[in-house]
């Protein structure tokens, strides 16, 4: 049996050149299958070297900025934080459900599948990731683990008009949620969670349901596959 772990992430940069700007903020929430369980949130700050850091735009001071860690350090504490609720997953697998005794050893990879989603994440948000990763040299395979969906499709596949006619985060969390602090990570994070979340109730099905058909791996999000490559990288 697999479990499908479904996390909302949103990044800050010093700009939308996925080739040249940085990331200068990773959060990242987990979305609990029981809608009414708040799940847990990964933030940080990462040091960034670029000279205009667009704090018109987040907010985040340079003095802020500088105290963060490097992008290593980051992204290994942000794969830690994904990996820990994937052990986690795994320690509450009943016996009933995961035979231990026979076989080889099941790791925590194995038995879980991460489903990353972020809003307009095909253009900024898991562009930027791989690109850091590649600049920094830093080990890029557990993105080709995961599964990817922008919720930019979910807004599409739903209809503006249904949403108010603004498919733009801001817009959208007028009709699900209140208090969002405008362009900082952790808040975009936890507001696109409950916009999806509102969503999924409305139509009366669960949030991993919803987004089912609109998921896809890491080689298919920057290529044009084919109908039937499409429907080989959505979950079972």
């Amino acid at each position: 049996m697999t479990f499908f772990l479904l996390f909302f992430l949103d990044l800050e940069t010093t700009g939308v050149d996925v080739a040249s700007d940085q990331i200068i903020e990773i959060a990242c929430c987990h979305a609990p299958t029981d809608p009414r369980c708040q799940g847990a949130c990964f933030s940080t700050v990462v040091r960034a070297t670029a000279e205009d850091t667009a704090f018109h735009v987040h907010g985040i001071g340079p003095s802020e900025i500088a105290a963060g860690p490097v992008f290593g350090v980051a992204w290994a504490r942000f794969l830690g934080f994904v990996e820990n609720l994937q052990m986690a997953t795994v320690q509450d697998c009943s016996d009933s459900e995961c035979d231990w005794d026979e076989g080889p050893p099941i790791l925590p990879s194995e038995l879980t599948k991460v489903v990353m989603a972020a809003h307009n994440g095909v253009r900024i948000d898991f562009a930027m990731l791989l690109f850091e990763t590649l600049r920094h040299g830093i080990n890029w395979m557990p993105l080709q683990n995961w599964l990817f969906v922008d919720t930019v499709s979910l807004v599409q596949a739903v209809g503006l008009s249904n949403l108010g006619g603004c498919a733009k985060l801001q817009c959208l969390v007028r009709g699900y949620c209140v208090g969002l602090q405008a362009h900082r990570a952790l808040d975009d994070c936890i507001a696109l969670r409950a916009v999806v979340q509102g969503i999924a109730e409305s139509y009366g099905v669960c949030v991993l349901d919803l987004l089912r058909d609109m998921v896809v791996s890491l080689c298919l999000l920057y290529t044009s596959p084919s109908p039937r490559d499409k429907r080989q990288s959505r979950m079972p």
